[in-house]
């Protein structure tokens, strides 16, 4: 670009590119051994990587440029102007090597570039904002920032000023403007986000992406038709094959998952409590730390390990994804994953198949009870939607809460406002299902002081080990109501702490303990068969005995093992089989894994299974097909 004042285009993208080089390198290093390096790796993760750094400087550059075409002369070089500029020039360096620090920070929690878990926290900024607040020392930071923005906005300024002075006609000024948006146009129609799925490693490929790019990619995608994206089967033979697969009596008229399924014991009404709990992954107890490679220690878990002896304990359950959303959609409808948003945060969500409606119609109170803001991820809607009478943390009275952070209230609390509302049911006659979703273990890591060892807010073992002192009273509290032999208690993990690994969906990091506790009602025993998070409601009903018409997509573990869990995290879909897992990706990839040691070893094959691959399509383009034809709403 020849001297002009848009050649300071050129000097901010060259700073955006050598610190988003620096980024990417820095990454690099610290995660050395899981890229495993080889010149040709290396290449693509900086070559690719330098694409699209030049991708979102052209993005970034389009509007500036627009503004440096219609701006005139006298304006742009006038002296009274030029500390507005300084100014503006200074504020984006500072920007630039904000957005670098809030990748650091992004990557560090979620081992990755920005992506759809970034697009919802723009959505939800006062519990993003306040978690950023509460878990690193912003007040220290943001003004350390200001040291490399002064440096560099000093070194560089002389130059942007003197590219300002160069005086220029509109007209000379508008081939470059058009050059850049042209070139923004091919960018957007040429440079698609999984460019960057360059090497089989999940890590490679990550690095090799913009954090910015991804962002942009992300909210464009955030809900993906399955049809146009991923593999496909004839339609018609999609819910015949889903029937055989839930165990449903063969019908060739059936369009939908509808059977009866027959119970031992009808007219029985338990009382059920269900825990869901933030990140409770399964090495984070004693016997499963072998799948983490940093074990947080023998004594982390004291009351969900002796949990695990006195209950029915379901010891090769998997989530179906790596957000909350998706664990609440699993347990509630017994669904599995689909690609983009999950059914919790999509519109039109109401009226489903779920679990409320089952026992709301058997005549149970039933209700959800979250200890935050339930419209964040659509929460409250989507239960009160789906047969929930809904409390959250707006309707627990400043006596109730002991302790808060941005994320909601402690453990205990939601605990504490349970056994309340278990005691109103119980004084009114009536059974109850209550469905608690639990926020402790939860970046910051805050919880009350004196509670256990780890003082508040150091870290997530911290974290885990308050919730299991909560979950443990909460059951020792339980115990002295005059309802609890008659109530069942399942404590269930939402998803995994993390998701890392080095592919796109590592099946350790979704393995997720269930334990079912009712010492009056379930024998304790283990449960070892491989299981999917879909699977826990069908398995609660099967327990309780009852008869009910299904349109679940799990089947009960107890009395039909399915061997199969099914995982998900936005973009790939997974169907693992206990030794293999086929993995759907866009684009209509299909591929397959050898998994050993419960996935901490991982062998490509070279061509997948076609029975394991259609049974997976089956899975994945057979529940869209359900949820978009309206078929799985509720049976009235």
């Amino acid at each position: 670009m020849s001297k002009s004042r848009l050649g300071v285009l050129a000097i901010g993208s060259s700073l955006v590119v050598g610190i988003s080089t620096v980024l990417r390198a820095a990454l690099l290093v610290r995660h050395w051994g899981d890229v495993d390096p080889s010149i040709p790796r290396l290449a693509g993760i900086f070559g690719i990587g330098l694409l699209f750094d030049a991708v979102v400087c052209v993005y970034a550059a389009l509007p500036a440029a627009l503004a440096l075409l219609v701006a005139p002369d006298r304006l742009v070089r006038a002296r009274w102007f030029r500390p507005v500029v300084c100014v503006l020039w200074a504020a984006f360096v500072y920007v630039s090597f904000f957005g670098a620090t809030a990748e650091w920070t992004f990557w560090d929690e979620f081992g990755s570039r920005f992506n759809f878990v970034a697009v919802d926290y723009l959505v939800y900024t006062k519990e993003v904002v306040g978690n950023i607040r509460e878990s690193y020392p912003m007040e220290l930071i943001l003004p350390a920032l200001l040291l490399p923005t002064a440096y560099v906005a000093w070194r560089t300024w002389r130059d942007v000023a003197a590219e300002l002075d160069v005086p220029t006609t509109f007209r000379a000024r508008l081939v470059p403007v058009a050059g850049i948006a042209a070139a923004a146009a091919i960018a957007i129609a040429a440079v698609p986000d999984d460019l960057g799925d360059f090497s089989g490693n999940r890590w490679a490929d990550q690095l090799a992406r913009n954090g910015v790019h991804s962002l942009v990619a992300a909210f464009r995608n955030n809900r993906l038709d399955y049809d146009d994206f991923y593999a496909v089967r004839p339609e018609a033979e999609l819910v015949p094959r889903l029937r055989e697969l839930v165990g449903a009596p063969a019908d060739p008229a059936a369009t939908d998952l509808t059977r009866h399924v027959t119970g031992t014991t009808d007219g029985r009404r338990p009382n059920v409590v269900i825990v869901c709990v933030e990140s409770l992954s399964a090495w984070f107890l004693e016997e499963f730390q072998e799948e983490d490679t940093e074990p947080p220690g023998p004594t982390i878990t004291p009351r969900l390990d002796v949990l695990s002896e006195r209950s029915l304990f379901f010891t090769r359950m998997y989530s179906t994804g790596t957000r909350t959303v998706r664990g609440l959609e699993a347990l509630s409808l017994s669904f599995p994953p689909t690609p983009g948003a999950s059914v919790v945060k999509r519109p039109g969500n109401e009226g489903l198949f779920s679990a409320g409606f089952l026992f709301r119609d058997r005549g149970y109170d039933t209700r959800f009870i979250y200890g935050g803001y339930g419209y964040f991820d659509n929460m409250n809607a989507f239960f009160a939607g789906n047969g929930f009478d809904v409390i959250d943390r707006t309707d627990l009275a400043d006596s109730e809460i002991t302790f808060g952070n941005v994320w909601g209230v402690c453990d205990e609390d939601l605990f504490a406002r349970t056994l309340t509302e278990c005691d109103r049911s119980a004084a009114a006659g009536k059974p109850f299902f209550q469905f608690l979703m639990t926020t402790s273990n939860h970046r910051p890591y805050t919880y009350p002081d004196g509670r256990i060892a780890v003082p508040s807010g150091t870290s997530r073992e911290g974290a885990v080990a308050y919730t299991d002192y909560a979950i443990g009273k909460f059951l020792d509290d339980a115990a002295s109501h005059p309802w609890f032999e008659n109530t069942v208690f399942v404590v269930v993990a939402d998803h995994c702490s993390q998701a890392r690994g080095k592919t796109e969906l590592p099946v350790n990091r979704f393995h997720i303990p269930m334990w079912v506790y009712a010492p009056k009602l379930v024998p304790p025993r283990r449960c070892d068969d491989l299981c999917s998070q879909i699977d826990a409601m069908p398995t609660l009903l099967g327990l309780l005995g009852w008869s009910y018409d299904s349109r679940f997509l799990g089947v009960d573990v107890v009395r039909t093992p399915p061997g199969r869990a099914l995982l998900g995290n936005y973009l790939h879909l997974g169907l693992y089989d206990g030794a293999r897992l086929i993995t759907l990706g866009p684009h209509r990839v299909v591929t397959m894994d050898a998994v050993t040691r419960g996935g901490m070893n991982v062998t490509r094959q070279t061509e997948p299974d076609p029975a394991l691959a259609l049974d997976a399509i089956t899975w994945f383009q057979g529940a869209h097909h359900l949820l978009e034809t309206g078929k799985q709403t509720r049976i009235r």
